[in-house]
């Protein structure tokens, strides 16, 4: 009974070495944000949303999650701009409330928890819209082991996500489905928008 009752102990504490962390990125402080940047001849837009929910998972040097951000939290400095925005003629916030960012099984490297930033490019599936979308990431990730200085941000140990990546409006279908609104694109409004993410996610329950 005894040598079972140490078998089973070891079982134990090795599952525990081997469970999945789990990071919270929902900021109830709405300090997370995702600036949007269109950049045309006429006009450039700029724009920031902090509107953020999401988690993510390490199992096995592998992470995995979701990040999401409101669009109706998105403000570019203009209240009628942002009306426009979120009309059914550009993001259709009423229909499409979210803009979503995916990942699965990204290998972070050996070196991931040494306190220094690490890069890595993976695919991501982006859904905008109504439409997803396979697209190629490159995020520096950071762990952050809980010291007196973080627990300034949040409880726990934290990983910061940092990325830039560039999506074509085209791709999902933004502003297509009127001719007046079809026109300013390229000339008022950028082809292209270039997306910036900057999260903070905590492993505290």
């Amino acid at each position: 009974m005894l040598k079972l009752n140490f078998s089973l102990l070891l079982l134990s504490l090795a599952g525990a070495a081997n469970a999945a962390e789990v990071y919270n990125f929902t900021d109830t402080n709405k300090r997370n944000t995702v600036a949007i940047e269109l950049d045309a001849p006429v006009e450039s837009i700029q724009g920031v949303a902090n509107a953020v929910e999401g988690s993510a998972t390490i199992d096995n040097n592998k992470t995995s999650g979701t990040f999401k951000v409101r669009v109706d939290s998105i403000k570019t400095g203009n209240d009628t701009r942002d009306g426009h925005l979120q009309n059914d003629k550009w993001l259709d916030a009423a229909k499409w409330p979210f803009i979503e960012l995916s990942f699965k099984d990204i290998v972070l490297p050996a070196t991931f928890k040494d306190g220094k930033p690490v890069t890595v490019k993976a695919k991501g599936e982006m859904f905008l819209h109504g439409v997803k979308k396979s697209e190629d990431l490159e995020v520096k990730i950071e762990y952050m082991k809980e010291s007196e200085i973080t627990k300034n941000r949040l409880p726990g140990n934290l990983i910061r996500v940092r990325g830039t990546f560039d999506i074509k409006l085209s791709d999902y279908n933004i502003a297509t489905s009127d001719s007046a609104v079809k026109k300013l694109i390229g000339l008022k409004v950028g082809e292209v928008a270039v997306i910036k993410i900057d999260f903070f996610g905590t492993d505290a329950k």
